[in-house]
């Protein structure tokens, strides 16, 4: 497909999930002509809710993006596509991004790309997700609390201790792992959480929830909530502009969301940062804004050419 060229924009955002709404929001309240491009299959659209995020505690997370997107409807400035990024590249006077058929020029790009979570390889755990099977007990605990709940694999102690404040009852499941470190088994024992070594066969399910965690040898222990440390499938974008990235995949940057490529940006789930909740990356996005506002005021950034961009 041939590809239309739009007059350039001061900022492209690519991901319109918190990191990528806040930031759109900060540039547009600062007159910033800004393009956010999302593709709208966000990782966390199954969740019943986004919770922690004072004023929209419980508000589920589609609905949550749609009041986002509406309340940048008055900033003029602010152009929002929904859909996917093709292609990123570093050109002459900033970067190109191509999405939809359209290629788009901006100064300065943001990456709020997220990732895509890797479930654990357990029969099941795919028809419970958000529904008994977790990755933040921050997110999700207290819908579950006073249940039985399960850490899974050898690497969640710190993840059951956690979960600890939540519950009386918690197990860790290593799945067969027994290379736990001693003094993280000794902790685990003192705060009255229980090791189950045994290897898990599957998720078992009542009424759409998890019901049951089954052994391979056939025993059973009912769960209400098994939380587990995820694996990431970061976007493509980053590596094809030559970020820096971690050894799994995430983008380098520094606090206020620089990366290793002058003019690329990136916050919220696709930096390295750990605590991977909707009010830290929507944090992570407004600081990222800030910074890039304050880079264009200040001419260490480029700016678009207004007369170009009224044109």
């Amino acid at each position: 497909m041939e590809s239309a060229t739009q007059p350039p924009f001061d900022v492209a955002i690519v991901g319109g999930g918190p990191a990528g709404l806040a930031a759109a929001l900060v540039l547009g309240r600062m007159r910033r002509r800004v393009l956010l491009l999302d593709g709208d299959d966000p990782a966390h659209g199954v969740s019943d809710g986004v919770h922690g995020l004072f004023g929209h505690d419980g508000t589920p997370p589609l609905e949550l993006r749609r009041i986002a997107r509406e309340q940048l409807r008055p900033y003029e400035s602010v152009i929002v596509r929904m859909v996917t990024v093709e292609e990123a590249c570093v050109t002459p006077s900033g970067f190109s991004v191509f999405a939809g058929g359209t290629t788009s020029e901006a100064g300065v790009l943001l990456l709020a790309t997220g990732l895509r979570y890797q479930l654990p390889r357990i029969e099941g755990v795919a028809e419970i997700w958000a529904r008994g099977a977790y990755h933040c007990p921050y997110c999700h605990g207290w819908e579950v609390r006073d249940e039985p709940l399960a850490a899974y694999g050898a690497g969640a102690t710190r993840l059951a201790l956690l979960l600890t404040s939540l519950s009386d009852d918690v197990v860790l499941l290593t799945d067969g792992n027994s290379d736990l470190d001693p003094d993280d088994a000794e902790q685990l024992r003192q705060t009255g959480v229980v090791i189950r070594d045994d290897p898990v066969a599957r998720l078992e399910a009542e009424g759409g929830k998890l019901a049951r965690v089954v052994f391979a040898d056939g025993s059973t222990d009912d769960r209400t909530g098994l939380f587990f440390v995820p694996s990431f499938t970061p976007s493509p974008l980053p590596a094809q502009l030559g970020c820096e990235l971690d050894e799994s995949g995430a983008v380098l940057s520094d606090e206020d969301g620089r990366t290793s490529v002058p003019g690329v940006f990136a916050a919220g789930d696709a930096t390295t940062d750990k605590k991977k909740t909707v009010v830290l990356a929507a944090a992570a996005g407004s600081r990222a804004a800030y910074s890039i506002n304050a880079g264009i005021a200040h001419g260490l950034l480029p700016v678009a050419n207004r007369s170009e961009a009224s044109a």
